[in-house]
């Protein structure tokens, strides 16, 4: 095999396949996340901080506590309702944190997705993925085949 023509591949990072214009809407979308994130935070720490607090009036409400502690009961209460509303609030702002993003495509364009749609699902039906890591020319008298190239080859996904 002679090393003439020897090409290597290499995929770029996601990161970078973006274009320029893509940008603002990338930032975007990452702020949405990062917010969304946050808001799971505090639900989960609200949902916590209003669980012991039922935990806690149930203790105080047992009856012999129940009537000297009126007072602690009323706070606990009040604060039973105002954990509740802010959980709620948390809750509407989670569900309103969201981007609505339309999209018009030419029909030219969308005839080219839909084909690009329709072959990315084969892709995924495909039983074995192989990275070509090297594209070789060779000799073709020399090692006595009809081929062109030799690849080097790297099995990535088998779903046998």
């Amino acid at each position: 095999m002679n090393n003439l023509d020897k090409v290597y591949f290499k995929s770029r990072a996601v990161g970078k396949l973006s274009s320029q214009s893509l940008n603002e809407l990338k930032s975007t979308l990452r702020d949405i996340e990062s917010g969304r994130s946050k808001l799971e935070k505090d639900i989960g720490f609200a949902e916590k901080q209003l669980k012991q607090e039922k935990s806690d009036l149930a203790w105080i409400n047992w009856f012999p506590l129940k009537l000297v502690l009126k007072n602690k009961i009323k706070i606990k209460k009040d604060a039973i309702t105002k954990i509740s509303e802010n959980l709620k609030k948390l809750a509407q702002d989670y569900e309103r944190h969201k981007l609505g993003l339309d999209v018009s495509l030419s029909e030219q364009l969308e005839a080219a997705f839909g084909t690009l749609d329709d072959r990315f699902s084969d892709v995924l039906g495909t039983q074995k993925v192989w990275d070509i890591t090297t594209s070789q020319s060779i000799d073709r008298v020399a090692e006595r085949t009809t081929a062109n190239n030799v690849l080097n080859v790297k099995r990535l996904v088998s779903k046998e």
